[in-house]
Formats: C-alpha cells, structure tokens, sequence
C-alpha cells in the first residue's frame, strides 16, 4: 500500500469518526431523538396557584416568655382548683357553722346543703323531703330557732369528724317570758367527695 492510499483511508475515517462526534453532539440519548416525549411528564401540582407557606422563626426571647406563660398558667390552674374560696364545707367547723346560720336565717333549702342524706345514713322513712318538711314546720312555730352558736372544738379522723358547739336556742312564740335556753353537744360528720356533712342520726 502505497504513502498516497494510506493518507486518503485515514482522512476517510476521520470524516467518519468526526460525523459521529457530530450526530452524539446534537442529542445525547440518540436512541430517543425520535420520540422526544418518550420521558415521563411531571404531573400538575395540586397546590398550584396558592400562596406558599410561611415559616415563622421566634426570637429566643420570645419562647422563653410563651414557656413562661405556659407555666404560669398550669400554676393558676391547680390553685384555682385546690383552693378555698371560702367554701361551707371544706372544713367540718364551715360546714357546722353553715348549718347553724341556715337555721337563725330559717332557710331549710340551705339547712339541708350541710346535712348527710344518704339513704344508709338516715333513719328508716327519713329522707330530704320529710326532713325539709319538718324543719319547714318547726321554723314557722318559732319566732327565733337560733339566737347565737359557737364552736367549741374539732376532731378529724380520716373522714369521720366531731364537732363540739354551743348553742343559745331562741324562744317558742307561745313562751316569750321563758330564759333562752344554752345547749352544749356535738355534732358527727362525713367526707364526702372533699365536702363534710352532718350526720343528725348518730
């Protein structure tokens, strides 16, 4: 083989080898030029159209004072539940000194308020109603059930308490010249779900 053959057979595959370079320039995937939508086609954005979401950043100041809130809150919380705002009967003495104001004030309703009406607490055929009823009755027979009470003392075992007081009793309508009468007794009560009762019957 001659210098001059040689020469035109290496330009010829340099041609070819150029025109290839040429055709993988135009398109790198030459297998898929003919089916330019062969690639699958991202679908349509549900959101499309509304406003992108925001993202707050809180200063540091900012958390330590809502944790502060936060805090504060659940504090004012169990106080306002476990505090006494004066209730009458949170305290066997409350709840005795509820009942003997009930009665100088002749309210059987809240006489009533204070007393243990479980049925297994009552007498036999003793119930809220006969009791009102009675003290209904008695109230308007008395000019003055209840002059003055005084706590003597208290007890509390457990749920069980015994309260000792002194009452001056008032005067019947019938007997206005007789001396009011002054009674020393006590008085037993329950707890019930945190309240104290009275128990008349024991």
């Amino acid at each position: 083989m001659d210098e001059t053959a040689t020469t035109k057979e290496f330009e010829t595959q340099k041609q070819t080898a150029s025109a290839s370079e040429s055709k993988w320039d135009s398109h790198p995937f030459p297998h898929l030029q003919s089916e330019p939508n062969s690639f699958p086609q991202p679908e349509s954005d549900p959101f499309a159209g509304l406003p992108k979401a925001r993202t707050i950043t809180l200063p540091g100041w900012a958390k330590v004072l809502i944790l502060l809130l936060m805090a504060v809150g659940a504090i004012l919380f169990f106080l306002l539940k476990n505090m006494d705002f004066g209730g009458a009967q949170s305290t066997p003495e409350k709840t005795v000194k509820g009942f003997f104001q009930a009665v100088k004030d002749k309210d059987p309703e809240k006489m009533i308020l204070s007393i243990d009406i479980r049925p297994e607490k009552l007498p036999e055929g003793v119930n809220k109603e006969v009791l009102l009823r009675e003290w209904k009755k008695a109230l308007e027979q008395e000019s003055s059930l209840l002059i003055s009470y005084e706590i003597l003392s208290s007890t509390i075992d457990g749920d069980s308490a015994i309260v000792q007081y002194r009452v001056v009793l008032g005067q019947r309508l019938d007997d206005e010249q007789a001396d009011p009468p002054t009674v020393e007794q006590a008085y037993n009560l329950n707890k019930v779900d945190q309240k104290w009762y009275i128990e008349l019957y024991k």
